[in-house]
């Protein structure tokens, strides 16, 4: 039974590109404990993610302000 799937289970992707690796690297998350401590949202700080501890979701600084990101799925 596990002939079939002989292959499928490898941790091992070696098709990621050097300049894929390097742009997960540079994308980081930011920490609010409340959205009181989010910066100003400018050109500065466009596309910035920050996880607001207090609220428990995601924003995005985008050119029309801070944006909640849903991560969540349906119940």
């Amino acid at each position: 039974m596990t002939i079939p799937l002989s292959g499928c289970i490898d941790n091992n992707d070696d098709s990621a590109t050097e300049e894929e690796i390097i742009e997960l690297q540079e994308w980081h998350v930011h920490f609010a404990v409340n959205t009181a401590d989010l910066p100003t949202c400018n050109e500065d700080t466009y596309g910035r993610l920050y996880y607001v501890e207090s609220e428990n979701e995601f924003q995005v600084c985008k050119s029309t302000g801070w944006e909640i990101i849903s991560i969540r799925g349906v119940d």
